[in-house]
């Protein structure tokens, strides 16, 4: 618990943000105190990764670069990311695709991705740009290099050609999320490879 509340501390820059290593703190305690008495679970993993991940989103809140619900993202990652290869996949259901007149040899296609709870697709690349559209629920996302996000109903994210998407999950393991995909890509380009 020491190294936990020291990571806390100096994630926050060694005080410049103190009342929220403060609130950090206490609710550190407080989730330690609900697994000693009631078996509950904390919403990080105990390992490197995860403390470096509660460093990160708590550095990132006190200097205010991100919002409070894409610092929250960062440190409360659904189990199903930890265990992706175990969690359900989503679902994808091509609604349209058509060629691009004015740009020879590009595609657009517009698919519906349903993510049951708990869901997640594991770290991919697309065939081309694709900007997503949260119709419902709340998926946890990052690009490689990028901070991870909470997209809400009715929120956008865009994958730009060549990145690498770590993860894109369902933030509830109870309620099913669904997106729009919007993809313009070369003719014959696979969507969606999955790296792993």
């Amino acid at each position: 618990m020491a190294r936990l509340l020291g990571t806390v501390w100096r994630g926050t820059a060694g005080g410049l943000c103190r009342p929220v290593a403060a609130l950090a703190a206490a609710t550190t305690l407080l989730a330690v105190a609900a697994i000693v008495l009631g078996g509950a679970r904390l919403p990080i993993r105990g390992d490197a990764d995860g403390l470096a991940a509660l460093d990160r989103a708590l550095a990132f809140l006190c200097l205010g670069a991100v919002t409070a619900d894409r610092a929250a993202a960062a440190i409360a990652l659904p189990a199903a990311v930890l265990n992706a290869a175990t969690a359900p996949r989503p679902t994808v259901k091509p609604i349209s695709s058509e060629p691009l007149a004015h740009v020879p040899g590009k595609r657009i296609t517009v698919a519906l991705v349903n993510f049951p709870p708990g869901s997640v697709s594991p770290r991919h690349i697309h065939g081309g740009s694709v900007t997503v559209y949260v119709l419902s629920g709340a998926i946890r996302s990052q690009l490689g290099g990028g901070p991870p996000g909470l997209f809400k109903a009715g929120d956008t994210f865009f994958e730009p050609y060549g990145a690498v998407h770590l993860y894109a999950a369902n933030a509830s393991a109870t309620e099913p999320a669904e997106i729009m995909a919007i993809f313009v890509a070369d003719e014959g380009a696979a969507l969606t490879t999955y790296l792993e």
